[in-house]
C-alpha cells in the first residue's frame, strides 16, 4: 500500500452536502470540486469520479499535489494576531 505522500488520491476528503428544491449539491471543499442532481447515489458517484480525474490530470501534467496542499486550504486559519 502507497502511503498518503505518495499517495493523496487515497485520502478521506471531507464531503458536503446539500439537498435544496430536491436537487443534492455535493462538495470535496479541500479540492474545490462540486457535482448536483436529483439522483443521491448518482451525484456521488459523479463527484468520486471528478475526484479521481483531478488527481489523474494533475499526474499526467507533472504536476504533484501533496496531502499539505489539499488538505484544509480552503479553511481560514486563525490566530491571536488575525483576531485582533
Amino acid at each position: 500500500m502507497e502511503s498518503y505522500e505518495k499517495n493523496p488520491e487515497s485520502l478521506d476528503y471531507d464531503i458536503t452536502l446539500n439537498i435544496r428544491k430536491g436537487v443534492y449539491h455535493f462538495c470535496i471543499p479541500d479540492l474545490i470540486l462540486t457535482t448536483k442532481g436529483t439522483n443521491l447515489e448518482t451525484a456521488y458517484q459523479q463527484l468520486m469520479v471528478k475526484k479521481d480525474d483531478f488527481f489523474k490530470d494533475a499526474k499526467e501534467a507533472g504536476i504533484e499535489i501533496s496531502p499539505e496542499e489539499t488538505r484544509g486550504s480552503n479553511r481560514q486559519r486563525y490566530n491571536k494576531s488575525t483576531l485582533k
